[in-house]
C-alpha cells in the first residue's frame, strides 16, 4: 500500500502544501555549506589578519617594555587599554566578516524564518522500533554515504595537495628558518583553501539532492490536491448550490418588484422587459427583464397585478440589450419609452391588462440597428444578432 500510495503522488506540491511545511520548519539547509564558505573565507583574509596580529604584538610588545622602563599605574592601565584595543582591531573585523559570512549563508538557504514547531517535544522519537527504522531509512544512509564521501575527498585533496607542496619544499634551495616558516604557512592556507572549496562542492551537491528529495516526499496525489481545492475554496458541488439559491433569490426579489412596474413590453413572448417610472427617478428605469422561461413568468406576474402588457419586439430587443436589472433606459430610447408611458396613461383601467402591437405604432428607429453602437458592448450586440435571428418570424 505505501509503495502504490508513494507511486500515485505524480502532482507537484502546491504553494499551500510547500508554505505549510516551511511553516512547520522542514527547510532543506546544509549547515557544511555555511561552515566551508567560512573557512575559505577566513583563509582569503588569513594575511590581514596575520598582518594586524603581528603589528598588534609589535605593540602590545612595546607597551610592555614602556611599562617595565616607567612602572606607573597610571601608565599601566593606559598601556593595557591601548594593547586590548589594538587586539580587538587586529581580530574584529575578521570576527565580522565570519558572521556576515554564516548570516548570509543562512539566509540564502532558507531565508527568514522564525518558527518554534522543531524545537517542540516528539514523544514519538521515544519509541525504539521508529528509532530502528530511522537507523535504516534513505535519510540515515544517505547521510552515511555522503559522510563518507566527504570524508574520502578531504583525504585525497590534502593528500595530493601536501605531496606537491612537500615535493616543492624538499626541492627548494636552502633558506632561512622565517623563510621556511613563511612558505610553510602559506602551503596551510593553500591546502586549507582547496580542502574548503571541494568540501563547498560536496555540500552545493549534497544541498541540491536535499531538495530534490523533499520535493519527491512533497509531491501530492491528484485527490489530495482536490481536497486541498476543497478546504480552501469549498466544494463546487456546494458552491454551485450556493450560487444557485443566490440566484434563485435575486430572481424572486425581482419577481417581488414587478408590481411597482408602469408597463411590461414584450417580444411577445420570448424577452419581456418591466419598466418603471416614478416622477422622483426622472428617468425610467428596468425593475425586471427576462428571456422564455423567465419572460413568460415575468409576464405572469405582471398579469396578476394588472400591469399593461406592450408588444414592440424592436423596443424589447433593444431594452434587453442595453439595460439590466435596476439600470435607467438609455437616452437614445427616451422617446420611445415616453411614448410608451404617454400611451398607458390614456388608456382606461379595462383596456390596461394588455395591449397589442396594432394598438400602439413602432417607428422602425427604435430597433437596436437605429441605437448608437458605442452603447452596446460586443458581446451583448452579438447576443442581440443572435436572440434576432433565432426569433425572426
Amino acid at each position: 500500500m505505501a509503495g502504490g500510495d508513494k507511486h500515485s503522488k505524480t502532482e507537484a506540491p502546491t504553494q499551500k502544501r510547500k508554505k505549510e511545511a516551511r511553516k512547520d520548519g522542514q527547510v532543506i539547509r546544509s549547515e557544511d555549506f555555511v561552515t566551508w564558505a567560512s573557512v575559505l573565507v577566513a583563509t582569503m583574509v588569513m594575511p590581514m589578519l596575520v598582518r594586524n596580529g603581528s603589528n598588534a604584538a609589535r605593540d602590545a610588545l612595546a607597551m610592555m617594555l614602556q611599562v617595565a622602563r616607567r612602572p606607573d599605574e597610571g601608565v599601566l592601565v593606559s598601556s593595557v587599554g591601548e594593547v586590548m584595543t589594538s587586539t580587538l582591531g587586529a581580530i574584529m573585523p575578521t570576527v565580522v566578516i565570519m558572521m556576515v559570512i554564516a548570516v548570509v549563508g543562512n539566509m540564502a538557504q532558507v531565508g527568514l524564518l522564525l518558527t518554534g514547531k522543531p524545537l517542540k517535544p516528539k514523544f514519538d522519537r521515544l519509541n525504539p522500533l521508529k528509532g530502528f527504522k530511522r537507523m535504516f531509512s534513505v535519510q540515515s544512509v544517505w547521510g552515511t554515504i555522503t559522510a563518507l564521501l566527504k570524508l574520502t575527498v578531504i583525504v585525497a585533496v590534502a593528500y595530493t595537495t601536501l605531496r606537491s607542496s612537500i615535493a616543492e619544499l624538499v626541492a627548494a634551495s636552502p633558506r632561512s628558518i622565517s623563510s621556511l616558516l613563511a612558505e610553510a604557512a602559506s602551503m596551510s592556507i593553500s591546502l586549507v583553501r582547496t580542502i574548503a572549496i571541494a568540501a563547498l562542492l560536496l555540500a552545493a551537491f549534497d544541498y541540491a539532492f536535499q531538495r530534490w528529495k523533499q520535493y519527491r516526499d512533497m509531491r501530492m496525489t491528484k485527490q489530495e490536491i482536490k481536497q486541498e481545492s476543497r478546504d480552501s475554496e469549498g466544494d463546487p458541488h456546494v458552491k454551485g448550490r450556493q450560487r444557485q439559491l443566490r440566484m434563485q433569490a435575486s430572481r424572486n426579489r425581482m419577481l417581488a418588484a414587478i408590481k411597482d412596474a408602469n408597463v411590461v413590453i414584450t417580444n411577445p413572448t420570448h424577452v419581456a422587459i418591466a419598466i418603471e417610472y416614478k416622477a422622483s427617478y426622472g428617468v425610467p428605469r428596468v425593475v425586471a427583464r427576462g428571456v422564455d422561461a423567465l419572460a413568460m413568468k415575468i409576464k405572469a406576474e405582471a398579469a396578476t397585478h394588472n400591469i399593461p402588457q406592450v408588444e414592440s419586439r424592436p423596443l424589447a430587443r433593444t431594452l434587453y440589450a442595453l439595460c439590466r436589472v435596476g439600470e435607467e433606459i438609455p437616452p437614445e430610447l427616451y422617446q420611445a419609452v415616453a411614448t410608451v408611458l404617454a400611451f398607458i396613461q390614456r388608456l382606461s383601467d379595462a383596456q390596461r391588462t394588455y395591449v397589442s402591437t396594432f394598438d400602439l405604432h413602432v417607428p422602425d428607429s427604435w430597433s437596436a440597428d437605429g441605437v448608437t453602437p458605442e452603447r452596446v458592448s460586443p458581446t451583448r450586440r452579438k447576443m442581440l444578432e443572435r436572440q434576432a435571428a433565432k426569433h425572426a418570424t
